[in-house]
């Protein structure tokens, strides 16, 4: 059941994250539009703080030798970071689903239906 409720609520969070946008600031900077009403329902649902959200997309990082240099994205490379992370949490939610649902149908090799078991001979049943 808590397997379930988790599924959900990350699908929703998603959706709610298809419905998130970007304020430029300028033309190579951008921010999370607080004012976005989708917006508290996703970081709840996520477990992230705004901050850190509009770290992860509005900005980068490069490491050269010890040094490392933080920049801003402008705001059409921001929206394109939230739609692979989008895709990406969708595509990996999919992949779990598709295993738990091939890890609980199993045919027995003489044919007959087995939920679950590893009893001789399973041969699993696939999805995908």
């Amino acid at each position: 059941e808590t397997e379930q409720t988790d599924i959900l609520a990350v699908t929703c969070a998603l959706l709610h994250a298809s419905n998130l946008t970007m304020n430029a600031l300028s033309a190579d900077e951008c921010e999370i539009d607080k004012e976005n009403v989708h917006l508290d329902d996703f970081l709840s649902l996520m477990g992230f703080t705004s901050e850190a959200l509009n770290q992860a997309l509005c900005y980068f990082s490069i490491k050269a030798g010890k040094e490392s240099h933080t920049r801003s994205l402008p705001k059409l490379k921001a929206e394109k970071g939230l739609e692979a992370f989008v895709k990406a949490v969708y595509g990996a939610l999919f992949d779990h689903i598709v295993r738990r649902i091939n890890s609980s149908i199993t045919v027995k090799s003489d044919g007959k239906k087995r939920g679950g078991s590893q009893a001789d001979k399973l041969i699993a049943a696939t999805i995908g």
